[in-house]
Order: structure tokens, then C-alpha cells, then sequence
């Protein structure tokens, strides 16, 4: 529930009721010598209904104001007749919680610094506490849920502001990786660098998802700081690992542009989807400028095609992604095959041995394939020297790939009672 004050100019106090009455509204109001006072409650979802009607004949733009505000009870309620498609808060709200969080200031600096120190703790010591922590503090919610707010608006100054916060706030999350990478010197890529370093299309549909969520969240004036999360994780681990990349590639790590490169890609389609699917989903719900037809037209207009051009960016730099991951699956199944037929061949041949490890890396670009096996045996004869050659020579017949093996033999020893059972 929430009330509205209205406060217009006694000459005008005719027309404004007029447009109430066409709401079926019931309404009070209270008359002085030059102004009066209307006050009224109305239902959350109402509320932008009722402020469009009183906006578009000039209160709070040419003459007078007007007030929203919570009401926790209200003995007698009309509906407008004129109902929303969707429920949610008024437009005014929205902006009312999003412009504090899009501002660039000193907290929202230190916020994404913190953020970003201990991203690059969690990525460089696999520690996934630590980045989730994170994600908590990160404050990119607010930049980027306005950023599809000014586009959808067309509030010029709530786009700059939040685009500047966005942009800054990634170079700096970038500049604290970098930087806080260097002090640590015997760090080496763990396994989450390399899951940021390597997107695949789940990425891109979190960050769809992700930007769903937000615009929901908003929308329905739901807690921020869960659906915040999820933004932040799109956000600050690739942003992150970009400087890692940058330091790693200084000290001469193999991975190190691989990492640049793939989190850059991950960063630049998380940011697209987010923006994109938010805008979209304000689109629909029925979001827009209230001041005019005109306004709202030329609103339309503008946002469309910024949609475009975003939607298009996106495709262009998902497109590797995708061609990546068929790639990646690709490799996965032909390497599980690969798996299969060499447990066969050691099953049929040397059954008085036992698979310790088996590992392989398909790398289809280069068509070379890198087998790492481990078997243990009873003893070192000579006749177990051979394995590797004879794998390699399969595996390169059946598949038409050049392959290495790394083989290693363990000698095991255990007692009498268990011999026949392990072997």
C-alpha cells in the first residue's frame, strides 16, 4: 500500500481531480488561499498508473508536486480502472533505490577494491569461500541495473553516472588483480583461474539468468543484495583474473595471454547479457518515460536501437564462446572414448595389472593427443616396457591423431592374503 500527496496550484486543482476521477479513485483534499492538497492511497502495483495520469498533465513538471510514500494501512482503497500488465513498484521507486547504489563515490571505490583483493585471493588459492565472499561486498548491482534503467528511461544522466561506475569499477577490479597478483610471486594458476580463463555457453546462460534475476528483483522490490550476488560473481572473478593473466604473462607463464584473452571474452558477454536481458525485461513489463507520448516514443526509439547494438556486440563475442564449447565437448567425448578402449586393451592383455591413473588430454586444433598413465605391476620385467608404444599405436590408427604417452610404473607390494584379491 502506498500514499500519494498531490499538491497543485488552486487553478489547477480542477484538472487534477478530473484525471482522478477517470482512475475511479477516491481521493481528499484540503484547500488554502493558493494551493490545495489531494491525498489518497493506492496499491503498490497502481502507484505508476496514477503518477503517469497526474505527470502527463504537468504536476511535478510545470506546476506543483507530488509525494510517494509507505503506507501501512489505509481503512478504504479504489483500484484504477486502468490496470498494469504485471505487478510491480512504480517507476519512481525503482529509481529511488537504484540512483544511490549507481553513484561513483569513495565508499563504492573501497567497496570494489575490497571486492577485488579478495577475488584474487580466492582464485589464486582455489579457495571458493573466499570469493564468494567477495561477490557479497562487490557493489556493481546498482552501476549496471542502471545503465539498462537510463537506456529504457532514456535518463541520460543515470546512464552516464552508472556507466562511468561500471567501467571504472572493472579497471579497478582488473588493476587490483594485477597488482595484488605481483605479491604474491609462487602463485600458479589453480583450477578456478582456469574455469574463469576457459568460458563455455554455461557461462553465458548464468549471465543470463543473472540478468533476469536482477530485473525481477528490482521490479518486484525483492532483497538486492541476494540477486547483487549473482551479478557480482558475472562480474568480479573474470575482471579479476584479467590482471592475473597480466602478471602471470610478465613472468613468463605459458597460460598467461590463454587467460587474458578468455576472461576478457567472459567479462565482455557477462556485462552484455546482463545489460541486455534487463533492458528487455524492462521493455516488457512496461517500463518507460511518463511525461509525454512524444518523450516516450523518442524513449522507445533511442532504446531499441542501443538494444540492438548491444545484442549484436554480444553475438559477435559469444561466437567464439560457442564454437569453443562445441569444441570442448567435442574433445571430452572422443577422450572418454579413448578412456574406454584403452582399459579394454589393458583388461585383454595384461590382466595381472592394475590401472592406477588414467588421463588424457584430446587437443583437437593441434590433432595431438597426450595420454598420462599410471599402472601398477608385481614386478619390473621387460615385457611391461612395450605398453606405452603399443597404446600410442592404437589409439593414433583408430584415431587419426598423434599421440604421446606418459607411462609410469609402480611396483606394489602387499600381503599373501590380499595378492589374489587386488590382482
Amino acid at each position: 500500500m502506498r500514499g500519494l500527496h498531490i499538491v497543485v496550484p488552486v487553478d489547477k486543482e480542477e484538472m487534477v481531480l478530473n484525471a482522478l476521477k477517470n482512475l475511479n479513485l477516491k481521493y481528499e483534499k484540503m484547500t488554502c488561499s493558493e494551493t490545495t492538497l489531494i491525498m489518497l492511497s493506492i496499491s503498490d502495483e497502481h502507484v505508476e498508473t496514477v503518477v503517469d495520469a497526474i505527470k502527463k498533465i504537468g504536476v511535478g513538471t510545470l506546476y506543483g508536486s507530488y509525494q510517494v510514500y509507505n503506507l501501512e494501512f489505509a481503512a478504504e482503497t479504489t483500484a484504477p480502472e486502468i490496470k498494469p500488465k504485471t505487478k510491480r513498484v512504480s517507476r519512481e521507486e525503482i529509481l529511488s533505490d537504484i540512483w544511490p547504489q549507481a553513484e561513483f563515490n569513495r565508499n563504492y571505490i573501497l567497496a570494489t577494491i575490497l571486492a577485488s583483493v579478495l577475488a584474487t585471493l580466492g582464485l589464486l588459492t582455489d579457495n571458493i569461500i573466499i570469493t564468494i565472499a567477495s561477490m557479497i561486498i562487490a557493489p556493481f548491482f546498482g552501476p549496471m541495473i542502471g545503465v539498462s534503467l537510463g537506456i529504457v528511461l532514456n535518463i541520460e544522466d543515470l546512464r552516464v553516472e552508472s556507466m562511468k561506475s561500471e567501467v571504472v569499477g572493472l579497471l579497478i577490479s582488473i588493476l587490483t588483480g594485477f597488482f595484488f597478483s605481483l605479491m604474491l610471486p609462487y602463485s600458479t594458476p589453480t583450477s578456478r583461474i582456469l574455469a574463469v580463463s576457459y568460458p563455455t555457453y554455461i557461462d553465458i546462460m548464468f549471465a543470463i539468468t543473472a540478468g533476469l534475476a536482477a530485473a525481477i528483483s528490482v521490479i518486484s522490490a525483492a532483497p538486492l543484495s541476494l540477486v547483487g550476488v549473482a551479478i557480482a560473481a558475472s562480474l568480479v572473478p573474470p575482471a579479476v583474473n584479467i590482471g592475473i593473466g597480466i602478471t602471470f604473462t610478465l613472468r613468463g607463464e605459458p597460460l598467461g595471454p590463454s587467460m587474458i584473452i578468455g576472461s576478457a571474452q567472459l567479462l565482455t558477454i557477462n556485462v552484455l547479457a546482463i545489460n541486455t536481458m534487463s533492458i528487455v525485461f524492462f521493455w516488457i513489463v512496461g517500463i518507460k518515460p511518463a511525461e509525454s507520448i512524444r518523450k516516450e516514443i523518442m524513449a522507445r526509439r533511442i532504446a531499441m536501437r542501443r538494444l540492438l547494438g548491444l545484442a549484436l556486440i554480444f553475438m559477435v563475442v559469444a561466437a567464439p564462446i560457442l564454437v569453443n564449447t562445441i569444441n570442448y565437448y567435442h574433445e571430452k567425448s572422443i577422450e572418454s572414448q579413448m578412456k574406454n578402449d584403452i582399459k579394454r586393451f589393458i583388461k585383454t592383455y595384461y590382466q595381472d595389472t592394475v590401472i592406477v591413473s588414467l588421463d588424457i588430454a584430446h587437443d583437437r586444433i593441434r590433432n595431438i593427443t597426450y595420454i598420462y598413465l599410471e599402472l601398477g605391476v608385481r614386478d619390473l620385467n621387460n615385457e611391461y616396457r612395450s605398453i606405452g608404444d603399443e597404446i600410442a599405436s592404437m589409439i593414433s590408427q583408430k584415431y587419426v591423431t598423434n599421440v604421446i604417452v606418459y607411462l609410469k610404473l609402480i611396483l606394489i607390494s602387499q600381503s599373501p592374503q590380499l595378492s589374489e584379491q587386488v590382482l
